[in-house]
Formats: C-alpha cells, structure tokens, sequence
C-alpha cells in the first residue's frame, strides 16, 4: 500500500522509547519531524538531543532507516527546540515548526499525523496505512463546537470550555494566571476544541500553514488561550473547507477515567486486552521507565503481520 506518511512527534523525554516508536513506523515512504522540548535538558538532567541521537543510531540497522549526517536516520529531523510547558502555547509553536518542515520540505507526503514520544502503534504499520488510505478525505480530529454542550461545558474554573478561550490566561513557564473578565472572541471566526492528536490531509495541512502566515491576529489571539494545543487547531480546520471531511475523533487511544494524575493514565500491560479490541490505530501514554514490558507485549502480539484482522471503523 502506497502512501507517504509524515509523523510530527513531540517529545521531552525517554530517548530510546521515542527511537523505538520511529522504528515500528519507519519504512521508506515515512518521514518523522521531531520536535524536543527545549526545557527538557534542565528537567532531565542530559542532553535530549544527543541521547535521541545515539538511540537513533542504536536501532538503525533492520528498520528501514537510513544513515543521515546527525540523526543516524536519513528519514528523520530533529527541529529546532521550543521550551514547552503544559497548557501554554509553546507546545502549538512545536507542532507548526513540524507543520512549516513539512511544507517547506517540498515532499509529495499523503497524510501527516501528530503523535507525542510516548505514543506506540496498536495496529501493525501495513495497516495503518492501508487504513489511511482508504479515507483519503478524512481529517481524523477531534473538533467540537466550544460555545455548544460538550464534554469540557461542566468543567470549573480555566478548564471549561468557553473559558479557555474567552478569558485571558497569562502563562509564567508552568504557571498560569486566569483573568477574570471575558473578552469577545475574534469576528467571524466559532471556536472549536478536541483531543490534541489529529492525522490530517496533506491539502488541510498546507491550509493550517497559510492561514497561520496571513492570520496574525488569530495566532496573537490563541497565544492566551488555555491549552491551545487542543483549540488552535481545531479551531481553524472547523472555520475552513475541510469542516465536512472532519471525522469529529482522533486515531490514538488514551484512558482518561483514571481518577487521580497523572492524565491521561499511563498504559501497562493491564491494558493489553483493551488495546487489542480497541479501533484505534495508536495508543498513549506509554512510560518505559514504570512498565519496561507493555511495548514487547504489543510487539509480539499486535503488530505482527501474520497476526493482522480485519479492522473495526474508527
């Protein structure tokens, strides 16, 4: 199955997981835009970059990655760095300087899908791709109207849904400051919010691009929105012509009925059962550190080719 697939994945941690995430999807028609939390070093206490580097090395041979002069992976680029921290806009500018390589890279890719570095695959790689290719004018995200009932309304103080976007929310690295007052949202345009992860078109991702070049103060304006990363988007492919080919849900499984942090719950091998009847094509959130384990289990026994069914609609 034929289909150019760019993976922009954003990471801040777990070097050699992220590594073996690039290797499961890697083959010759992929390419992987990364981006590494800038203030990921301070935290970690070692250089990222470098250790991405040496575990891309690592995992080269037999995965269908190539050599490259500072990746080890001819497929694989590693962005330039933004601090992110959680809820601020940072982590927007980290997922569009993926959108700007892309673009810029004058590559003919199908289909570009956001994952983060504790992401893995549920579904062999064959079939995720022939699963893209069979809806190619899906834009597989999550978007509802913010303004409408929806799963963030009942929710109190930043977090409701009308809220994030119509209140001014001032950001110090991890900390956040919520005005009080309400301002009105820019003129013509509904706000739209959803889970962070999406696998757009190619044509809805150069729209996401131009707009953001010629729209200023839309990206001005979302720059004090809180969490951006799951309204920005959203917010322009609703207002856009791809709102009809919107799917309305993402492609990545994540169990948020935990009732204590973090969120979403980290997956063991105690999901093993869920993860194989899921529809969904990957899963998050995966920590090497607390379950060394899950992601041999899902190798042996979800992503075998021998082992493919036939798949549940999305």
């Amino acid at each position: 199955m034929s289909l150019r697939v760019a993976y922009i994945v954003l990471a801040h941690r777990l070097p050699r997981q992220l590594a073996r995430l690039i290797g499961q999807l890697s083959d010759d028609e992929s390419a992987f835009f990364i981006h590494l939390d800038g203030s990921s070093d301070r935290r970690n206490g070692y250089d990222l970059r470098r250790a991405v580097v040496e575990a891309l090395a690592d995992i080269g041979a037999g995965t269908g990655i190539g050599a490259g002069a500072e990746t080890g992976a001819a497929n694989v680029v590693l962005l330039e760095r933004h601090a992110c921290y959680w809820g601020n806009f940072e982590i927007v500018e980290a997922t569009l300087e993926g959108i700007r390589a892309i673009v810029q890279s004058g590559q003919k890719f199908d289909r570009v899908v956001l994952l983060s570095g504790q992401d893995y695959p549920i579904k062999p790689r064959s079939q995720i791709k022939s699963y893209l290719a069979r809806h190619p004018g899906t834009e597989f995200i999550e978007t509802f109207l913010l303004t409408a009932p929806n799963r963030w309304t009942e929710h109190r103080g930043p977090y409701n849904a009308v809220a994030r976007v119509k209140r001014r929310h001032l950001h110090f690295r991890s900390r956040t400051l919520t005005l009080p007052w309400e301002r009105a949202f820019l003129p013509g345009v509904l706000p739209y919010g959803g889970s962070q992860w999406w696998a757009l078109s190619m044509d809805c991702i150069r729209h996401i691009w131009q707009y953001v070049q010629t729209q200023r103060k839309f990206v001005a304006y979302f720059r004090s929105t809180f969490i951006p990363d799951e309204l920005f988007f959203h917010t322009i492919v609703g207002n856009s012509a791809f709102a009809d080919r919107v799917s309305g849900h993402d492609l990545t499984f994540a169990d948020w009925s935990q009732p204590a942090p973090p969120f979403p719950a980290i997956v063991d091998q105690t999901y093993l059962r869920a993860l194989s009847g899921s529809p969904k094509l990957f899963a998050r959130k995966f920590d090497s550190d607390r379950d060394p384990g899950v992601l041999d289990l899902i190798d042996r026994n979800l992503l075998q080719e021998s082992s493919v069914r036939p798949m549940a609609a999305v």
